[in-house]
């Protein structure tokens, strides 16, 4: 279970009360991304996650997170980034309409605010897969920063799925 020591020290309240272009900053594999920080809940170091059998590479198992079942899914095999090390990085749990997921990423950078002026959403891509979760991309210093919807990055069948499984896990813990 997580004790409140886990938690990575970086402030996700920015005291100003104004949020909609806070942005949470962090590596996976050598890019940088960010995902709005109003849907951030918090940030832990890496625990110990319960595998589930037959599931997808990047759904990397559940965790009991002071008494709620998380899933906990790998962003970087979600978008087919390189995965040096399987057993580090930060969680970083987020609220989403299916409930809290807490996404693996390598490190985390800094908040930071992109004005919606700096974000450049229009992008001459194409592409096989599908991309609603990408936000945009905006500049971070000398570095080009992906903006995602880290919950969007599953889709409803990932959703259906993860939720049988924290039912199942909640079940048997009964």
């Amino acid at each position: 279970m997580s004790q409140p020591n886990d938690k990575v020290n970086i402030s996700l309240d920015t005291g100003d009360g104004i949020d909609d272009h806070k942005y949470l900053v962090f590596r996976l594999a050598d890019e940088l991304y960010a995902a709005a920080l109003t849907k951030i809940r918090e940030i832990i170091k890496m625990q110990s996650v319960k595998p589930v059998p037959f599931m997808a590479p990047y759904f990397r198992g559940i965790l009991n997170l002071r008494g709620q079942i998380i899933s906990v899914v790998d962003l970087r095999l979600k978008l087919e980034l390189p995965c040096k090390d399987v057993n580090s990085g930060l969680l970083v749990v987020i609220d989403t309409a299916n409930g809290p997921i807490a996404a693996v990423v390598d490190d985390v950078v800094v908040v930071h605010e992109f004005l919606p002026s700096a974000i450049s959403r229009e992008l001459a891509i194409k592409t096989k897969i599908r991309v609603d979760f990408f936000n945009g991309v905006a500049h971070l210093n000398d570095r080009l920063v992906n903006l995602i919807d880290i919950g969007a990055t599953l889709t409803d069948g990932d959703f259906a799925v993860v939720k049988r499984v924290s039912e199942g896990e909640l079940k048997r813990s009964a």
